[in-house]
């Protein structure tokens, strides 16, 4: 009976203790994410108005957008050479650091990178901008020990710190607890659970407090969808498993032809940047990571296909190019607008051969967006409940971006498309002495 008492007591003792942890890491990253995500809405006014000026033909506004990138690019390339773990969007680092692969200096990665990501995110360069607290919040969870049990493995509150960020700047908790589940944790401990949930809802309470309680991605209701839809939504899984597929190639080809060339890690990153200023100044859609126009293309079904199209393949080309560079900045985002723009594509050539109404775009725009993510990544539930929690449609989004979630895992098993987060870690120059498995080299193969 005694001994019935004492684990009884200490089971107690452990959830509390990580109630406390979590809340502490969920008050931190909220705090910390709002303050960043204001920072972010400044840099954007500032450099759209500047890039607007410059595409009007004022002189001096030109140069000093030509001048701010060469400079973004120069400060991307002497961080990255000094800390190679800066760059991407941080969640192969993780990955490394959960699996006691890698190890960095996360007092002094996890500022920089939310500085550096801050500054690309507002400079419009078309990377997301999660990347910074997602990666910060994930090593300063992941520093973490429990007070009473010191030999436990601080590795696993890095899914934690991940939730609570990706509810933070994305306003969705509970796709942030499936996240930490489907990328970080897969065997449910009570930890990762508990911990995210905790966090999560704490993150996204302080960052409400300055943002409000709307949907990051606030749209009209849903219509359901009927009759010729449902088999369209097969159709529109299969047209995101094969985009999920070009974007997984197009990452392995532009690190291919930048091995070729054996172009200098500044080398990369200029012309990156160069090619999206470029791209910005002949398309201004493509400016910003993609919330303005994923409100676009769902608010206006009525854009032109042409252009929505170039869109699509400009996003793709740049965002491929930039994540194969190394440069820090999240693929969140431009996943999801890249999946939106393809769903928005879809739904309005059906339109045009008259198999649905109009009204019915909004929804293929959105399903689209899931399956994306899902897709790219190989997360599929946190695919759905993402799109449902920063839409505010969970009534309208759950069924439908279901339908075209699992059609889109499918095409990308047949494919053998690889989660890019996963293939990304593998290509690690750190671990260029690890063997990680047989499907390391699948892809490129």
């Amino acid at each position: 009976m005694s001994n019935n008492k004492s684990l009884k007591s200490k089971w107690h003792e452990n959830w509390l203790e990580l109630l406390v942890i979590s809340a502490v890491l969920g008050g931190l990253i909220g705090i910390a994410t709002a303050g960043y995500r204001l920072v972010i809405i400044e840099l954007k006014r500032l450099f759209q108005g500047a890039l607007a000026t410059a595409a009007a033909g004022s002189a001096w506004a030109i140069s000093v957008v030509i001048v701010t990138y060469i400079g973004l690019a120069l400060l991307n390339a002497l961080l990255y050479t000094w800390e190679p773990l800066l760059g991407g969007g941080g969640v192969p680092h993780l990955f490394g650091e959960q699996r006691g692969t890698l190890r960095g200096r996360w007092w002094v990665i996890a500022p920089v990178k939310m500085s550096l990501v801050a500054l690309n995110a507002g400079s419009a360069f078309g990377l997301g901008s999660l990347a910074g607290p997602l990666h910060a919040g994930g090593l300063l969870a992941g520093a973490v020990r429990f007070p009473r049990d010191k030999t436990k493995p601080q590795q696993s509150l890095i899914g934690v710190g991940v939730a609570a960020s990706l509810a933070a700047i994305l306003h969705a908790p509970l796709a942030g607890l499936i996240f930490a589940i489907e990328a970080f944790d897969k065997r449910f401990s009570h930890i990762t659970l508990l911990g995210s949930l905790c966090a999560g809802f704490i993150a996204k309470g302080i960052t409400s407090a300055f943002f409000g309680l709307r949907p990051i991605l606030s749209l009209p209701d849903l219509p359901r969808p009927s009759g010729f839809s449902y088999g369209l939504l097969l159709i529109l899984g299969l047209v995101c498993g094969l985009s999920g597929w070009l974007f997984y190639r197009l990452i392995i080809l532009f690190r291919r032809v930048f091995s070729v060339l054996k172009m200098p890690t500044w080398a990369k990153i200029l012309v990156t940047f160069l090619l999206i200023l470029g791209a910005l100044f002949l398309v201004p859609e493509l400016f910003g990571s993609g919330n303005p126009l994923i409100l676009k293309v769902a608010g206006d079904p009525g854009l032109p296909l042409t252009r929505v199209l170039l869109v699509y393949g400009l996003k793709m080309i740049l965002i491929t190019l930039a994540i194969a560079a190394g440069i820090a900045g999240g693929i969140f985002t431009p996943l999801m607008v890249t999946g939106a723009l393809i769903g928005n594509a879809l739904a309005q050539l059906a339109v045009q051969l008259g198999i649905i109404p109009a009204e019915q775009v909004l929804i293929f725009t959105v399903c689209a967006m899931a399956a994306h993510v899902a897709v790219a990544m190989h997360i599929p539930l946190t695919g759905i409940v993402l799109t449902a929690e920063m839409t505010g449609s969970f009534g309208g989004v759950l069924m439908p971006a279901a339908i075209v979630v699992i059609v889109t895992m499918i095409v990308a098993r047949i494919l053998a498309v690889r989660p890019i987060n996963d293939y990304l870690y593998e290509q690690m120059p750190q671990l260029s002495g690890i063997d990680h498995s047989a499907r390391s080299d699948e892809g490129e193969n």
